[in-house]
């Protein structure tokens, strides 16, 4: 097999999901200081989702002029509680700050590999 086809294999393998459910840094601060601005993934437990949980959320909302970031697992309209949302669907993806950045490159990088494939 060419390098290429090895790397198409890869990259197709790597959008296949397996029947395991997702895991995602589960904390909230002010409870966990390190659920905030200062978050360290090596002070968090991540923790494995519910079935009917497909995303990891980095939400934020202030209470009582308090900003409490909370990092979990949930669906779309869990966002709905929250200020500012952030989702992402792969595991441990809510570390980020912006968590949705990572995937919108996604499809950019495919067509870029296509077209240079093809």
């Amino acid at each position: 097999m060419s390098y290429k086809t090895c790397l198409f294999v890869a990259l197709l393998v790597s959008y296949i999901k397996n029947g395991e459910s997702l895991y995602c840094y589960t904390c909230a601060s002010p409870d966990n200081l390190m659920c905030g601005s200062d978050f360290s993934t090596s002070k968090v437990a991540a923790l494995h989702c519910k079935t009917d949980e497909n995303l990891c959320l980095k939400a934020s909302t202030t209470v009582l002029g308090v900003t409490v970031v909370t990092r979990t697992c949930g669906v779309q309209e869990s966002c709905q509680l929250f200020d500012k949302c952030n989702t992402c669907s792969s595991d441990k993806c809510n570390s980020s700050s912006n968590v949705q950045f990572q995937f919108m490159l996604l499809p950019l990088a495919g067509l870029i590999f296509v077209k240079s494939y093809f």
